[in-house]
């Protein structure tokens, strides 16, 4: 606890900075995409959106380290949603409820997208006018 006093003014204030900070909340995740044989790979790089919660300044964003780590803290109570997209895999979006105190801790494994392969095959023909051997051959 603290006095302040304004010199002059006659004026007094106690403020008492030993009140414990609201209780926030925390979500923390790893992002994976699956590999060969059932392992999934870390994903760095990935940008994480997070929306929602009224008391929230706006939407907050945070972009994966190398081992596929992101983390929000200090958010206030409430509904979340938890967006993560990365080309060539289908989007993550996911709605979580925080509560005082709450820490989230869940890992997200994406899935690849539909893959769409155009392959064009051109035969090459003849030149015009030459005639192919086997067709002028005749045995007798």
């Amino acid at each position: 606890m603290a006095l302040i006093v304004a010199e002059g003014s006659g004026f007094a204030q106690i403020v008492n900075d030993s009140l414990p900070e609201p209780p926030t909340a925390l979500i923390e995740e790893v992002i994976t995409a699956g590999g060969g044989q059932g392992q999934a790979d870390a994903v760095p790089g990935v940008l994480v959106k997070l929306t929602g919660a009224s008391s929230a300044p706006g939407p907050l964003s945070a972009t994966t380290d190398a081992d596929g780590h992101y983390r929000f803290a200090r958010l206030f109570p409430g509904a979340y949603t938890i967006e993560a997209r990365v080309d060539g895999f289908k989007p993550f979006v996911e709605t979580v409820a925080l509560h005082p105190g709450d820490t989230k801790i869940q890992n997200v494994s994406l899935e690849l997208d539909r893959v769409i392969q155009k392959i064009e095959v051109r035969d090459k023909r003849a030149p015009s006018g030459r005639s192919s051997r086997w067709k002028s051959c005749r045995r007798s």
